[in-house]
């Protein structure tokens, strides 16, 4: 059973012990906390309550709050929580001042500048050390983020017993964390709400009809069946049928396509649509929560349950990350204080030419080493790097469903396409068209009787194409796939479909030297003609294979039509690896021995429809989002929304530029801590190294998360 919940917790480091701690739980199969998100993803044998998911959350962290989806909120970026520790942090600042200025003008009076001090510090650090001794107590986890402040700005004081009054540098140590944590949640909260906001596409209201009446409600209210009243400027809440009127809609939000649409009455409008001009009524035939639209956030919002490498890295590298901060930090203190004290040096001369005592400003660069080191930017950056991403994927109408996928696309080597509906349009045009021991009369209205029961582009085409009125009642309709259909008009048992389906039939047909798709048609296992139908080859999949090939990714075809018609298709987008005449079952085959001689990752792309079994065997399944949207969105990977498959290519460069911003964000990390480390060692920043090491630390944390908030508003062409 998996289930997805909403998460309030204050940083990174803690949803990651809190998913860690979840993990441990013998009832809960796997638990994946993303804090981009706010998500939390479970997957257990039953299902567990509320109250139990609260429980294993408290045992590692007391503010933290899980609840259901349906309860969540706008998210506030500015709530009582920020305001509280604003109050706080000024109110220690004030005071840390005031016993500033006694200790410089009354020196003499420490019984009371050092409460003063001891006060101001405690206003900020009480939730902070609170936090380091229940991950001691509940986790057995000495090394946290907490524990780095804490022992920090704790040790700062006792420099005093050294010679070295470092009571408001502790202060402002920890002013300056909690300043930074409170940006942090600012800003992480801003870029989530920016990249929901940006690709939300849903209408949290709707206007149910009531005996000619209209009722604003909540959309989640609205029922299958309902009818609801679209305004211009309006966005379409649930999925439906327009019931009354007529009106141009801009689908450009699912679709990709700017140019209004003219929709008439029984013909399908998907929530996300907006109304340009008209006044509609829709008769819903899908709940909120089911809607397209929806559904698309929903995804994009759960990408964060399948975890790309550099946040599965950075997940592991935090877990001994911390722990070798502290050794640093211990090293840097004994070490040289040793070593300078038993040769006979117990003071040091700074490269700013102060003289300090070695044990104090040694002990004092270690503390130093210890803010500096603080995992925090880079255990935000990242997995809001991928979430940025994929919000960036899913403006450009490609919806991903795991951040995941964009690894494998970065190790993509193959890309296996269908034919029909994937690299051509799938709108089908009759070319040709043979008669035989029928009436022309009759074997249109056999043809478009049995074919309007089909689903599939061909058969579509075919009624569409044949102009007969004369819609005759079909018994015994069936499906042979791969072949074609079948039933019963009129007492007559009516077969349409490829030369196997003749075959099975009793029916021997010539292999016409066409390179159209070919319907063979008989009645009562006799040959009764055929519908030869050219598919037009969509103008962007000859700039798709170009692309591939000039990422060094090899282009396959695999489908179902006939061999002269896979040839003609292939060798016009320039394709040469290619199979026709293939049933559902050969296909998955020819796709599995691609797969096994293929030293990467293997991409099938198709409809959606037909083509599911192989979108779920592949390494990335990428479905065209147009055709059979809800099997598209439940059965792949990727979700091409607008059916342009040379967003494949523009899907692989937001992949790479995702990863290459993620590993750019560690990079910058690990090395302004690493020079900040080293200068200051060399007590290049004299007495305001913990200052300078912690508003560095804030500073690039903020910077990192800006940082990945700027890969979803760039733009790719």
């Amino acid at each position: 059973m998996k289930k997805v919940y909403q998460i309030d917790v204050d940083c990174a480091m803690c949803a990651r012990k809190i998913e860690d701690h979840l993990n441990k739980n013998n009832k809960i199969d796997s638990a994946t906390i993303d804090y981009a998100a706010k998500r939390v993803f479970i997957t257990s044998k039953e299902e567990l309550s509320i109250d139990e998911l609260n429980n294993l959350a408290h045992e590692v962290e007391d503010d933290a709050v899980i609840f259901e989806l349906e309860d969540s909120k706008k998210e506030k970026i500015f709530g009582v929580y920020e305001l509280t520790l604003l109050i706080r942090i000024i109110f220690s600042a004030l005071l840390g001042v005031g016993a500033l200025l006694v200790d410089h003008f009354r020196s003499d009076l420490p019984y009371v500048y050092i409460p003063m001090y001891v006060v101001a510090l405690l206003v900020v650090l009480y939730d902070i050390a609170l936090g380091a001794i229940e991950s001691v107590i509940k986790e057995k986890d000495f090394f946290t983020e907490d524990m780095l402040i804490t022992v920090a700005s704790i040790g700062a004081c006792c420099l005093m017993f050294l010679g070295t009054n470092a009571f408001f540098e502790a202060i402002m140590v920890v002013i300056l964390s909690q300043i930074g944590e409170l940006l942090e949640d600012i800003a992480t909260s801003k870029s989530r709400a920016a990249i929901v906001d940006a690709i939300a596409l849903r209408n949290e209201h709707a206007n149910l009809v009531v005996d000619g009446e209209i009722q604003v409600i909540d959309s989640k209210l609205v029922n299958v069946g309902d009818i609801i009243r679209i305004k211009v400027g309006e966005i379409v809440p649930c999925d439906g049928v327009l019931y009354s009127g007529e009106g141009y809609f801009d689908t450009s939000s699912i679709t990709g396509e700017f140019v209004p649409v003219k929709t008439k009455e029984g013909q399908e409008v998907l929530s996300g649509y907006k109304l340009s001009d008209g006044s509609v009524d829709i008769k819903v035939t899908k709940l909120f929560k089911d809607s397209t639209a929806n559904k698309i956030l929903e995804l994009v919002q759960n990408s964060g349950a399948k975890k790309p490498k550099a946040t599965r890295f950075v997940d592991k590298f935090a877990k001994i990350y911390t722990p070798i901060i502290f050794g640093l930090a211990f090293l840097i203190v004994i070490v040289p204080s040793l070593v300078l004290t038993l040769t006979g040096h117990n003071e040091i001369t700074t490269l700013l030419g102060e003289t300090r005592n070695v044990w104090s400003y040694f002990l004092y660069i270690g503390l130093s080493v210890l803010l500096i080191g603080c995992p925090c930017a880079i255990v935000i950056s990242i997995p809001l790097s991928f979430f940025a991403g994929v919000g960036l994927a899913s403006k450009n109408k490609i919806v991903v469903k795991g951040s995941n996928y964009f690894d494998k696309l970065c190790e993509l080597k193959t890309v296996v396409v269908d034919k029909t509906g994937t690299i051509t349009e799938g709108v089908f045009e009759i070319v040709d068209k043979k008669v035989e021991g029928l009436s022309e009369e009759e074997f249109n209205s056999y043809v478009v009787s049995l074919e309007n029961l089909s689903n599939h582009p061909v058969s579509k085409a075919i009624v569409k194409s044949i102009n007969s009125s004369a819609v005759l009642e079909v018994k015994d309709y069936q499906e042979h796939q791969g072949l074609g259909i079948s039933g019963v008009i009129n007492n007559k048992k009516i077969a349409i479909g490829n030369k196997k389906m003749m075959e099975k039939y009793g029916v021997s047909v010539d292999e016409l030297s066409k390179n159209e798709t070919v319907i063979y048609v008989c009645v009562d296992s006799k040959y009764a003609g055929y519908v030869a139908l050219g598919d037009k080859v969509k103008e962007s999949s000859r700039s798709f294979v170009a692309a591939m090939k000039k990422h060094g990714i090899d282009v396959a075809m695999l489908s179902g039509d006939n061999k002269n018609s896979v040839a003609r298709v292939a060798e016009n987008v320039g394709i040469t690896t290619y199979k026709g005449e293939l049933l559902p079952d050969q296909k998955i085959s020819e796709l599995e021995n691609i797969m096994s001689s293929n030293k990467g990752a293997t991409a099938f792309v198709g409809d959606g429809i037909n083509d599911s079994p192989s979108i779920i065997r592949s390494d990335i399944g990428i479905a065209m989002g147009q055709l059979g949207s809800d099997i598209a969105l439940d059965n792949s990977d990727i979700v091409i929304m607008d059916d342009d498959i040379s967003k494949v290519d523009l899907a692989l460069r937001i992949a790479k530029k995702t990863r290459n911003k993620a590993i750019a964000n560690i990079a910058i990390a690990l090395t302004i801590k690493f020079l900040l480390i080293v200068l200051s060692l060399l007590g290049v920043f004299g007495s305001y190294t913990m200052l300078v090491s912690v508003f560095a630390d804030t500073g690039l944390t903020v910077l990192l998360i800006l940082n990945a908030l700027l890969l979803f508003k760039s733009k790719i062409k």
